[in-house]
């Protein structure tokens, strides 16, 4: 990259059927300088997805027509968006065992626990910026090697 160029912005698909917390997460996001995306529920995530080809995928456990696990398999299986960073975030205090064994099969980077009590919280937020932090890296590292 020249000293003149500017790198380019990561994208992000925030995916949150909460109209309300959808927003303040996207306004923190963009306040951060990334370019996001936002869709309420998985089929929308897919298709935002295929018009975006985001880099980070922030997306809720729960959504109203499919599992956030859902829409990170749709996402692995088209070579546009299978080597997205994912992040699960979910309001239930502890996932299942079974959640977590699907959420490692399918390369899931992070699941989040979003509504957790105070260290618990603290160390779910320190994750997802770690997670952040890794997807900003792993973008400058691709654009190095190209």
């Amino acid at each position: 990259m020249s000293p003149t160029e500017q790198p380019s912005t990561l994208r992000v698909l925030l995916v949150e059927d909460y109209p309300d917390l959808a927003e303040v997460m996207a306004e923190f996001l963009r306040a951060e300088g990334l370019d996001v995306t936002t869709a309420q529920s998985g089929r929308e995530a897919l298709e935002a997805a295929a018009a975006s080809r985001p880099q980070l995928l922030l997306c809720d456990l729960n959504l109203p027509d499919m599992s956030g696990l859902d829409v990170v398999r749709g996402l692995r299986s088209h070579p546009a968006t299978e080597e997205v960073y994912a992040v699960i975030l979910t309001a239930m205090r502890e996932t299942e065992p079974a959640q977590r064994s699907d959420a490692e099969a399918l390369g899931v980077n992070a699941l989040c626990s979003s509504r957790s009590r105070s260290r618990r919280s603290e160390r779910s937020w320190k994750r997802s910026r770690r997670a952040l932090s890794r997807a900003r890296l792993r973008r400058r590292q691709s654009r190095s090697h190209a």
